[in-house]
């Protein structure tokens, strides 16, 4: 289990890539610390398979008949509930600690403003605690893919 839990915290990607860094650089309004986050942190280093596949439900359970505005709003609902439901005391920890470990690699050199930003949101992370169920419900969205992939080509 030791050797699982090291192989993992090794895994883990506290940089984020050259194109996430790019597309925040080149955003003049790069304002938003949950956003920030959000591209920033790898969602299955907070959230895993099981409850990926809780937040699912909740997207399938939405009517396709919806317009796309509407769907939207209804997504981004159905995700803040499975968050909250989900969020436990070990996700906030664990995600102040992926938000650490983010900000001890900066500067990110050749990307000066994502660099500020990125800072100014790990600060306002670890100030505000209802940044905590914006990012997190947020990542739990960016696992319905990641997750999926994995958990499928394990049932191969």
């Amino acid at each position: 289990m030791l050797v699982g839990a090291i192989a993992a915290s090794l895994a883990e990607r506290p940089h984020p890539g050259s194109f996430v860094l790019g597309l925040l650089e080149d955003d003049p309004d790069v304002a938003d610390p949950a956003e920030v986050l959000a591209l920033c942190l790898e969602a299955t280093d907070l959230w895993s398979v099981e409850e990926s596949a809780i937040a699912d439900r909740a997207i399938a359970a939405i009517s396709d008949e919806l317009d796309e505005d509407e769907y939207a709003r209804c997504w981004d609902a159905a995700l803040e509930r499975a968050a909250a439901h989900l969020l436990s005391g070990r996700h906030r920890r664990r995600l102040l600690v992926l938000a650490s470990r983010l900000r001890h690699e900066l500067p990110f050199e050749g990307f000066p403003r994502t660099s500020r930003a990125v800072d100014q949101a790990c600060v306002a992370l670890e100030r505000k605690r209802h940044l905590h169920l914006r990012v997190s419900s947020m990542l739990l969205g960016d696992t319905l893919g990641p997750l999926g992939w994995r958990q499928s080509a394990l049932a191969a």
